[in-house]
């Protein structure tokens, strides 16, 4: 090119286009990240700008989720970290509910959400209601343990723990452990238990108020308690012990001698058993840690007192029905039972009185 014939202008416009045209080229490495993986070189401004956004990035992917997998994209622990938040939330409202010294299982554990569950999404954003079940027919207890599926609406998790979407009604939970049940009958493993037959009963209780199973729908939070007892139903109290942050029998008693109620917040009633006991200075509400835990059995585990049927030892005292003038009531929500055959159940009032008449 004849350089000399370009005027003063048009060296000004070609050392543009020159400018222009070098900053394209450079333009084509695009990414800090792609350069890097190229092989190719940036000025120390960029690259110090890229280990800052780097090291950012990174600080607040750990903080978002202290417990995710190094593998993971940032995205993925980004969520993980806001589930986490969700359970330990959950977490601190279990422990503020308890209100007699230790967790009870309100269903809301994070067992259950883990366990029953496809996902590790949070109750709240998922919609399902959780819990927990225990499922004794005949003196067995069920292995409930991964039954049923998420998809079908309803499963169980680990330990009676279990996980419900939309409206699933007891019945059909407890279909997915091959119990057909209504209020009057119940058909598990080819045996049919009427609650009309002699010496059978069936219970339906959650949290503690019976219920149908084919109309209850459950909710979240819901500890459920379904037990079928026989008369050939032989199990020696106290049976399996069930822990304490698992769900668990409660229920309330009065006990009455000779017109003086006997008050179990006293220290020598307090905590005096594992499977039995009263606790936190309460006298009046019980647990029993296991569905085997007779009348005869809990009283006998307080000092100084035996309730046998028909018979009461207090404070020294013997009183029996066979007695002229003393009567010896034992009652379950109002009604007679033997307390040498009775196992208590979630929600049970328990009454026994003993009296003497004058002369």
């Amino acid at each position: 090119m004849n350089y000399s014939a370009i005027g003063r202008g048009g060296r000004a416009l070609l050392a543009v286009c020159i400018v222009l045209l070098a900053a394209g080229c450079a333009g084509l490495g695009g990414s800090p990240g792609a350069d890097e993986g190229a092989g190719g070189t940036q000025s120390p401004a960029a690259t110090a700008d890229a280990q800052a956004n780097a090291t950012a990035s990174t600080t607040t992917a750990s903080g978002d989720a202290p417990d995710a997998n190094e593998s993971a994209s940032e995205s993925d622990g980004a969520s993980s970290g806001s589930e986490s938040a969700t359970a330990n939330e959950s977490d601190g409202r279990e422990a503020a509910d308890s209100e007699h010294g230790h967790e009870h299982g309100d269903g809301e554990s994070e067992g259950a959400g883990d366990g029953a569950g496809e996902g590790d999404g949070s109750e709240s954003a998922s919609g399902d209601a959780t819990g927990e079940m225990t499922v004794v027919v005949a003196g067995e207890q069920l292995r409930t343990a991964d039954e049923g599926s998420q998809g079908a609406g309803f499963q169980f998790g680990s330990e009676g723990q279990w996980r419900a979407s939309g409206d699933v009604t007891l019945a059909e939970a407890l279909s997915t452990v091959g119990v057909d049940a209504s209020a009057d009958v119940v058909r598990y493993d080819g045996r049919t238990y009427r609650a009309s037959d002699a010496g059978t009963s069936l219970h339906f209780r959650v949290n503690g108020e019976e219920v149908d199973p084919r109309s209850y729908a459950l909710q979240d939070g819901d500890e459920v308690w379904v037990t079928v007892e026989t008369a050939e139903t032989d199990v020696d109290p106290p049976g399996k012990y069930i822990d304490a942050d698992r769900s668990h029998v409660h229920g309330t008693i009065e006990f009455v001698v000779d017109g003086e109620t006997v008050d179990f917040s006293r220290d020598e009633y307090q905590g005096r058993d594992a499977y039995f006991h009263f606790e936190d200075g309460d006298g009046s509400y019980w647990h029993a840690h296991t569905w085997a835990m007779t009348i005869e059995y809990a009283m006998g585990t307080l000092p100084g007192i035996t309730v046998q049927d028909g018979a009461l030892t207090y404070g020294g005292e013997s009183y029996s029905d066979s007695d002229a003038g003393t009567t010896v009531t034992v009652e379950v929500n109002g009604e007679p039972v033997n307390p040498e055959e009775y196992f208590l159940k979630d929600g049970d009032h328990v009454r026994i009185v003993a009296e003497r008449s004058d002369g």
